[in-house]
């Protein structure tokens, strides 16, 4: 069964509902025979209990059974920009889906590094994150050019 915990849409909450807030998808794909997944769920429902009602936050659990699970998988697919996309690739699998960018967590299966992952991805978005204007890359990509000419000579 997909179980999806979403933030609650009301008029209180229409700055949350513009398009300009970046909210955080966090995506788990597991399987019931999974070891690994039997071990990260305490952690997981715990997390899912601490964030259910958060505003900038969506959590969606994937069963690898569901019958459903490629339309889930599909919606959210079309949250991402870019060539990225969610896949069903081993178990568990988790993703937050944050400004239309797809971060896999590979590492994080505690409780307390699963908790620091989410506040670092909602501390992330609340700030827009760090971001370099071309004119940065293209000088930035010169130097390294210069560099690399020079370890050649």
């Amino acid at each position: 069964m997909v179980a999806k915990t979403q933030k609650k849409h009301s008029p209180e909450n229409k700055k949350d509902n513009n398009k300009e807030s970046k909210p955080v998808t966090i995506v788990l794909i597991h399987a019931e025979w999974c070891g690994h997944c039997k071990n990260l769920m305490p952690h997981w429902k715990k997390i899912e209990e601490e964030y259910s009602n958060h505003p900038q936050i969506e959590m969606v659990k994937i069963e690898s059974k569901d019958d459903n699970k490629d339309v889930v998988i599909n919606d959210l697919n079309g949250r991402i920009m870019g060539e990225d996309r969610i896949k069903e690739q081993g178990y568990p699998t988790i993703y937050a889906i944050r400004g239309g960018s797809l971060i896999e967590n590979t590492k994080h299966r505690d409780y307390d590094s699963l908790k620091n992952w989410v506040g670092g991805l909602l501390t992330s978005s609340q700030k827009g994150g760090k971001r370099r204007n071309n004119k940065t890359r293209k000088h930035r990509s010169r130097r390294m050019k210069k560099r690399l000419l020079r370890k050649k000579n």
